[in-house]
């Protein structure tokens, strides 16, 4: 991926389907029999009709072990083998890039570009008796019919899909060891946290390649080892030959499970266009690791899901395949792989496996719309793999891409974060298949000369670190284009806490507010109006309101700078040439009832100039230079 090269992810559940009466014990009972002979298996023959057979007792019964095609390949052989590549192997590509634009229309997709909510909806389904709660666990006591991934219903409980917004705290530089030791381009993905015996170990797609740190806390982690635990393999046979970012890594049966988006770059024989990364072709796939090590060795049949549709590859697209998936792993018997389909129909599709299987190959099956039935595994290096039902449709200028699915207590619903076309967004299901119209959470921060987008998003429930179930309050991880003082850069992982607010619930920080003070010095007479509080000898002359604290739908970043000793907020990023003290803050761009205009000021001091912001239109008889922005 390394870019914008949007996968989308939502979760694709339902619940179980009544099937009518089989056709052919129908016509046999309508024609009468003279035996058991021409009735069903598990009937009997009497008075000319065929009946159910007498059920001997229900513990000794033996279950039906429904298990998809006997097409899908399982063996553990190379099943790549015999597809070479009649091309030259490729290198492992340029360094990662944040310029390749998401292919969101190019012609080959039969999207309507509808919401969700408009897209086809899944048949009636019956009862959820058998379906476990949110968060409960499965209960296995007495006789358990096998799991297939086939079998009908979600596996997760019925829930709701509400209504809220969302309150967002001030960003913050994370995972800084990588930078420090000279990483760039990360999180390139969802990261995964998990508690080890060294305390928490994050894992997380880094440029081309999957990175670990450890730590005690997500503030205090480190880069360990030094070399990626999984990377690209630079051959032309293998899907990842360019790229090997892992989404997920699950413990699971004595064993560490690495699910990973990989890239070939070699195989499209298209040259890379400027600015953009390499154009690809994507797959997801499995490695394996004894249990608490990082010694992830790829699967001999790597490729757990390809896309529904056959490739064709021609510039401007540059992202062919299926990929970027991430596992949701909750309750119950289910692993749910939310992935983006560049070939089929683009947008978010999922597939699902029984956790039996620890998600290898052959064990995934693609939602059609009306079950769990399509085979995900490719039977060549590459090749498409069965059809199935897009859950978030793209449209020409819209699309939701590198989701995690959680499920939420407080919102007592499936909860999917996603990066779009310009921010971070979420969606509520009630169950796991119709998500709601999106609720805005980050907007991609536009100075007046950059644009500074934030990537990869990542939800973790703020106690727990749980990217499987969160809670009111979630920690939310995403690569930002921007260094530590809000300027342009390659993107590196950022965090902010969030808060999600029902329309009944009081929200419980104040903290997506800053207030907007005016400070003054009487000895140099300058103005330093900050959110941050001024240095030595200034004094509090006002305040003037509040400004968000993060790149909230509708606003613009506001910079602290410092020209020769003269203070004043900028909208630039480079502070109109002078220095940097970073982001005071974000001011919205449009007024509202409840908003106020700030307007920037100055006055010669002879030969000096003193900025200063005001509530006043005409700048208190100083010179008007035009509104900084909205504050409330």
């Amino acid at each position: 991926m390394r870019s914008l090269v949007y996968v989308c992810c939502a979760a694709g559940l339902f619940v179980a389907a009544c099937g009518g009466e089989d056709d052919t014990a129908a016509a046999a009972a309508s024609e009468g029999c003279g035996s058991s002979d021409a009735c069903e298996v598990g009937q009997l023959c009497e008075a000319g009709a065929c009946i159910p057979e007498a059920a001997e007792d229900a513990s000794s019964a033996p279950w039906v072990d429904v298990q998809g095609g006997s097409d899908v390949q399982t063996g553990t052989g190379d099943i790549y083998e015999d597809t070479a590549v009649a091309t030259d192997s490729a290198g492992l590509g340029d360094e990662a890039s944040d310029s390749d634009l998401p292919p969101v229309s190019d012609g080959s997709s039969d999207s309507d570009g509808q919401d969700l909510e408009d897209a086809s909806t899944p048949p009636d389904v019956a009862a959820q008796e058998d379906t476990p709660s949110p968060g409960d666990s499965v209960d296995v006591d007495g006789p358990t019919p096998a799991c297939s991934p086939e079998s009908a219903g979600t596996g997760l409980a019925q829930a709701a899909s509400p209504s809220f917004h969302v309150a967002v705290e001030s960003p913050a530089p994370l995972l800084t060891d990588l930078k420090g030791k000279g990483f760039q381009f990360y999180p390139d993905g969802n990261l995964t946290v998990l508690s080890g015996p060294e305390g928490l170990e994050v894992f997380l797609p880094v440029g081309t390649q999957t990175m670990r740190l450890v730590g005690p806390t997500l503030s205090a982690l480190v880069v360990s080892p030094l070399e990626p635990v999984l990377a690209p393999t630079g051959d032309i046979n293998t899907p990842h030959q360019g790229y090997a970012g892992t989404n997920t890594v699950l413990d699971c049966d004595g064993s560490r499970y690495a699910f990973f988006h990989g890239e070939n770059h070699a195989i499209t024989g298209l040259p890379t266009p400027p600015g953009n990364p390499p154009p690809y072709h994507a797959t997801m796939n499995r490695a394996t690791a004894p249990a608490a090590t990082t010694d992830f060795q790829v699967d001999a049949s790597p490729s757990i899901l390809s896309s529904a549709g056959a490739p064709s590859y021609s510039l401007p697209k540059i992202a062919y395949g299926a990929g970027g998936g991430t596992v949701f792993n909750p309750e119950g018997d289910y692993l749910y792989l939310y992935y983006f389909d560049w070939d089929g129909t683009q947008g978010v599709h999922v597939a699902r496996a029984c956790k039996t299987e620890c998600g290898a190959a052959g064990s995934w099956r693609k939602w059609t719309g009306s079950g769990f039935t399509s085979p995900a595994m490719p039977e060549q290096l590459l090749a498409p793999s069965g059809p199935s039902q897009v859950l978030v449709p793209v449209s020409p200028a819209a699309f939701d891409a590198f989701n995690s699915v959680s499920f939420n207590t407080y919102l007592n619903a499936y909860l999917m974060v996603s990066a779009t076309e310009s921010g971070i967004a979420m969606r509520t299901s009630a169950d796991g298949l119709q998500w709601s119209a999106r609720v805005p959470v980050l907007e991609f921060a536009e100075a007046e000369d950059a644009t500074l987008a934030q990537l990869y998003p990542t939800l973790l429930d703020v106690e727990t670190l749980s990217r499987d179930t969160t809670g009111r309050v979630v920690r939310l991880v995403y690569g930002w284009q921007a260094d530590d003082l809000g300027q342009l850069a390659p993107h590196t992982a950022w965090s902010a806490k969030l808060e999600l607010v029902l329309p009944e619930d009081a929200q419980l920080t104040g903290a997506d507010l800053l207030p907007l003070v005016r400070h003054y010095n009487a000895a140099t007479g300058d103005h330093w109006v900050t959110t941050k509080g001024a240095g030595a000898g200034y004094a509090v002359e006002a305040v003037l309101g509040q400004m968000p604290a993060n790149s909230i739908e509708g606003t613009h970043p506001v910079y602290d700078c410092d020209l020769g000793g003269n203070h004043l907020a900028s909208r630039f990023t480079t502070c109109e040439g002078g220095a940097s003290a970073g982001l005071m803050g974000f001011a919205w761009s449009t007024p509202a009832p409840d908003r106020k205009p700030v307007y920037r000021c100055f006055t010669a001091q002879g030969e000096a100039l003193n900025h200063f912001l005001s509530l006043d239109p005409a700048c208190e008889g100083t010179s008007v230079e035009g509104i900084m922005g909205y504050v409330k």
